[in-house]
């Protein structure tokens, strides 16, 4: 049980990582949600596939894994016959196939993108925009519902097993403001969530590590 409990904290730490570094390289190095004209775009997907495509893998894909590492070990550190931590987890698998979806989708149209630019850009274009939209709508640009509901069920369970209690109450306020982001005024809030998940990632990842004996 404590070596699951290790595997459960650093797959905890790996998510808050990997959140970190994301922003640093879609908001700071790529540039890539400022950018709106197709045209763009589509250089920049054929200029950086091979960054784009080890991004998807270890950001979707091993992240995914990761997910269902902690939801998994967690529960069983808490009461894994409480109802709120079974519903947790369950819904955490679910966004774990979910987020893995979204990273496999968008490398399976990323190499499909690239192939087809340098015959006819503007199907190549238009073939993106289908892509992106189902991938970011796997993702969680319509909204962190799936996120929101296993970090704010998460959370509750924690409080009421006693285990990392605050870090439980950081969990309900995150999953709430995942919850919030699914109506359409307020998909803004995506980007709170996935930076409060950091948080709370790493508390929770730590606690688990510390349970450790």
């Amino acid at each position: 049980m404590a070596n699951i409990r290790t595997f459960g904290g650093w797959a905890a730490f790996y998510m808050a990582a990997t959140y970190a570094a994301m922003i640093v390289l879609f908001l700071g190095v790529l540039d890539y949600l400022n950018i709106v004209d197709p045209a763009q775009k589509l250089d920049l997907l054929v200029e950086r596939q091979g960054l784009l495509t080890v991004t998807n893998l270890a950001a979707y894909v091993v992240f995914a894994m990761a997910l269902i590492v902690f939801v998994l070990v967690l529960r069983d550190r808490l009461a894994p016959g409480d109802p709120f931590a079974r519903i947790g987890t369950a819904t955490g698998l679910v966004w774990a196939g979910l987020v893995m979806a979204s990273g496999l989708v968008a490398n399976a149209g990323l190499d499909r993108v690239v192939a087809l630019a340098s015959a006819d850009r503007e199907a190549a274009m238009a073939y993106w925009a289908s892509v992106e939209t189902i991938s970011d709508a796997l993702g969680g640009a319509a909204g962190e519902f799936a996120g929101g509901t296993t970090a704010l069920l998460l959370g509750w369970a924690s409080i009421r097993a006693g285990f990392a209690r605050w870090a439980g109450w950081l969990g309900v306020v995150v999953g709430l403001i995942g919850l919030a982001s699914t109506w359409p005024a307020l998909y803004d809030l995506g980007g709170l969530f996935g930076i409060a998940q950091i948080v709370w990632f790493a508390w929770t990842g730590m606690a688990l590590l510390r349970s450790v004996s």
